[in-house]
């Protein structure tokens, strides 16, 4: 895997600044993702009865993890067709109904859906004159240029649109899960995957010229840099042509490249993979553009960050709902019992969302999805959610050691309110043997009484002596943070 950073800083903007008006795509997909709070054992019994499957073989994506890992990448069902009317792209047909990939993780109690949007011209020519043939989503009237990329990310990530994509995935999710409840279903906003495969339409482009990584991303860096800013106002306006020098070379150096046949860009706010199909098209990639709507390890490994991303986010949120329980006035036993064990199921499932990294086959997956937990700052959010479980758990501990010394106590205060009860009703017969002892003057046994009375006194007031029932919290409370 080869860093782009050399060629960033050696890349001349001014003679790349053509590549702005050159760029055209005849084929893309663009992939949006959804995000659902769901019951994991729903999501087990639907993998179980083969309701959820994950697409076996070597090009699949399954073939880039470990055989006992954690991730479940699943193929879902399409949109109902009645969707393509609902789901309109301004300036393109709608051609075939979306359909989305099921990404979860192991126990998690958050699901990802994988989104594509696959756009393809209707006649896609190679240097041969064969035509390359995808089931596409949209079909445009002609290659597209960036002002065309830029208003398709505009068009499928606004609210309207995503809504309607949010909604439909979650139908769809609940009829693959069997009628499970799926809660919270939510765009996920601020991020998108490019898998950009043609290059055909661009001009001053041969057609029959292998994709160079280094070579043609130097005459693209505009454009890529465009792409990647998609959510700038500037950008959104097409005002694109007014990025700065040192903006198009820090863009650039964010790129990686695999034995030079297609180049990959990272960020918080896009992932995008760049190359160019002609004539030869490995088996490889027609397989996983029919499975999964895209032929890009790199979208595989964005979704498998996102759902890494949300559960550690939903554990956050579980983790702070639990410390606010722990904290009301009527905790009881049973609650305790369940936010220490809650705490502990958590822990664990962090763990192995930390360890997803170690999952993946490839140093190339590796390296990207590092990059992911980098720009999406997991290592903050797993170190949030880590403080606020061990937390918990702590203080669920303290609780109930607490409640057992007073139980504990409790219990001997009875005790000794017994022997108080028997003492008193031996008065009579001590009071007896008192007045023997005083007509028969023998004063030693009178005195041995009287101590072994008073010091029998002593013990039972002080074990008899109410406890305060104060909770104490302890330093590491967090008080009003939460509130």
């Amino acid at each position: 895997m080869e860093s782009f950073v050399e060629l960033g800083r050696s890349t001349d903007v001014r003679a790349a600044r053509g590549g702005l008006d050159d760029f055209r795509t005849s084929g893309l997909a663009l992939v949006t993702y959804v995000t659902h709070r769901i019951d994991p054992r729903a999501v087990e019994h639907a993998l179980a009865n083969g309701l959820l499957r994950e697409v076996d073989g070597p090009t699949s994506y399954a073939s880039k993890l470990t055989t006992d890992n954690p991730l479940k990448y699943c193929v879902g069902e399409e949109f109902p067709a009645s969707s393509k009317a609902t789901l309109v792209i301004p300036g393109m047909r709608a051609s075939e109904p979306l359909r989305q990939n099921v990404i979860w993780i192991q126990d998690s109690p958050v699901l990802v859906c994988a989104v594509p949007v696959k756009v393809q011209v209707p006649h896609l020519a190679t240097a041969s004159g064969a035509r390359l043939r995808v089931s596409a989503n949209y079909v445009p009237a002609a290659a597209l240029g960036i002002r065309e990329v830029i208003d398709l990310v505009s068009a499928v990530t606004s609210p309207g649109l995503s809504g309607h994509v949010a909604d439909l995935s979650a139908r769809v999710l609940s009829e693959r899960l069997g009628g499970a409840v799926v809660d919270e279903s939510r765009f996920v906003d601020g991020i998108v995957g490019i898998d950009i495969w043609s290059l055909s339409g661009s001009r001053q482009r041969d057609l029959a010229r292998e994709f160079d990584a280094a070579r043609d991303c130097v005459e693209l860096a505009w454009p890529i840099s465009a792409i990647l800013n998609h959510s700038s106002d500037h950008v959104v306006n097409h005002f694109y042509d007014e990025l700065s020098d040192d903006e198009i070379r820090m863009r650039l150096q964010s790129g990686f490249n695999f034995m030079r046949d297609h180049a990959i860009f990272l960020d918080a706010s896009c992932a995008l993979e760049l190359t160019h199909f002609d004539d030869w098209v490995p088996q490889r990639s027609w397989d996983r553009l029919r499975d999964y709507g895209f032929d890009s390890s790199t979208m595989f490994l964005l979704g498998v960050a996102l759902a890494r991303r949300e559960t550690i986010k939903v554990i956050g949120q579980v983790a702070r709902a639990a410390m606010m329980d722990m904290t009301g006035p009527a905790v009881t036993r049973v609650l305790e019992d369940e936010a220490h064990e809650t705490a502990l199921r958590l822990l664990d499932l962090l763990d192995v969302c930390g360890s997803l990294n170690l999952a993946m086959r490839e140093q190339r997956s590796r390296t990207v999805d590092a990059a992911f937990q980098e720009v999406f700052g997991d290592t903050v959010l797993e170190a949030s959610a880590r403080g606020r479980l061990d937390a918990t758990r702590e203080l669920a501990v303290d609780r109930r050691s607490r409640r057992e010394q007073d139980e504990s106590q409790w219990a001997v205060t009875r005790l000794a309110l017994a022997a108080a009860v028997l003492a008193v009703a031996a008065m009579p017969s001590a009071l007896d043997v008192v007045w023997a002892w005083v007509a028969g003057r023998e004063f030693v046994k009178l005195v041995l009484g009287a101590v072994i009375m008073v010091l029998a006194l002593g013990v039972i007031t002080r074990v008899a002596k109410p406890s305060s029932g104060r909770t104490v919290r302890p330093r590491w409370w967090p008080g009003a943070r939460w509130r």
